[in-house]
């Protein structure tokens, strides 16, 4: 069934696809120098990248910016938009798509802006720009076949761009070692001296189909910390509060979950304001850790299932030399660093200013202007 739901959806797609291009040429409406089309993870969340440059955007006046969303965006997601959008997979859409400017996504145009444009009308199309959701290095990208063109590519460091340049070839005049827009909104501070919010978010792993694989081995790597009563016993007395995230792609019944005492929250939803708020992040692989890193705060991988992880998916660079203290495989072990407060010390300190060097070559929060001179410079040769 859902291999002929997809044929249809095709069927759909590209005949709005073609109306909208025959609308285009009979109007002969040309490339629209003010209208601007911005989306990510496939409409269905306002956030990321995307949005923050979305409402960078929106302040500058100087564009009709539109967000992208999907039909299915639920309803409390669609009030947080700032300014107009447009439903995904419409006549409308791809009639705004081909006479846009430029178009801004954080993972591929047809996820997240326009389906089947990229494949079926290669020479009509926008200046295109990927924001990406983050930092690549942690983990390596999934499936290169599925790399869409993009005149732009972000890198928030020379590291990252070889990353982009060498492994996922693509052409180095593509590739802009510029940095992110959501970084724009983090605040760099002093290394903390005290830990009183503590976020818990780890990463999906792709290949667990397996419910019972799920069951005895990744749920109980989720919940080791929250479920280790020592460690709530140690919140509590020192009133910490333990954020916990669930990555989207968990289901709740397979979990055993239970808020402890107002020392665990379990959180939805935006979590821009949860980063700037932690002064600590326990992760696995996630991308979020560089936020962390780029404020100057600490990060402890709890990494249970290292060799595996490399072997199944793998990263960009050793995490064993390069987190160094950071990293545990053992997480009773994790949660004696929080406890004996050595994240706070000076060998976890001097760490993270290491990757932060590596990987930021640009801690100014000036991303979003870059950006924007970039395209600018690029389609119309405005230097500013």
């Amino acid at each position: 069934m859902k291999k002929y739901e997809k044929l249809l959806n095709y069927f759909f797609n590209a005949s709005k696809l073609t109306i909208a291009y025959i609308i285009v040429c009979c109007k002969r409406k040309q490339n629209d120098d003010s209208t601007v089309l911005i989306g990510g993870h496939k409409g269905l969340r306002y956030d990321d990248n995307s949005r923050v440059f979305y409402e960078y955007l929106e302040k500058t006046k100087k564009y009709k910016c539109y967000w992208v969303c999907d039909r299915n965006m639920c309803d409390s997601e669609r009030e947080r938009i700032v300014g107009e959008y447009l439903e995904k997979a419409t006549i409308k859409t791809y009639v705004e798509y081909l006479s846009s400017t430029f178009v801004v996504y954080s993972h591929s145009l047809s996820t997240d802006i326009a389906p089947l444009a990229n494949r079926l009308l290669r020479r009509k199309r926008p200046f295109l720009v990927n924001v990406s959701h983050g930092v690549e290095g942690l983990k390596k990208i999934e499936d290169l076949s599925k790399l869409e063109y993009s005149d732009i590519h972000l890198a928030a460091s020379n590291f990252e761009k070889q990353i982009k340049i060498k492994n996922w070839n693509i052409p180095n005049s593509s590739v802009y070692n510029i940095g992110y827009p959501r970084f724009d909104l983090l605040s760099t501070r002093s290394y903390p001296n005290k830990v009183k919010n503590i976020l818990i978010m780890y990463t999906w792993r792709e290949w667990l189909s397996d419910g019972k694989e799920f069951e005895n081995n990744y749920a109980e790597h989720l919940v080791s910390i929250i479920s280790n009563l020592k460690f709530i016993e140690y919140c509590k007395d020192n009133q910490i509060i333990l954020h916990y995230i669930l990555h989207p792609f968990v289901d709740l019944k397979n979990m055993n979950l239970v808020e402890a005492n107002d020392v665990v929250r379990l959180y939805t939803g935006d979590i821009s304001g949860l980063i700037s708020k932690c002064d600590l992040l326990v992760t696995d692989y996630s991308s979020v850790a560089w936020d962390f890193v780029y404020s100057n705060k600490p990060v402890l991988f709890n990494q249970y299932d290292y060799e595996l992880y490399q072997l199944k998916r793998g990263s960009y660079f050793d995490m064993d030399k390069q987190l160094g203290e950071l990293r545990y495989t053992d997480s009773n072990k994790l949660i004696d660093a929080i406890m004996s407060q050595d994240v706070l010390g000076s060998k976890c300190e001097s760490r993270i200013e290491s990757l932060r060097f590596k990987h930021f070559s640009k801690v100014d929060n000036k991303n979003c202007q870059r950006l924007l001179k970039t395209i600018e410079e690029l389609k119309y040769g405005i230097d500013e």
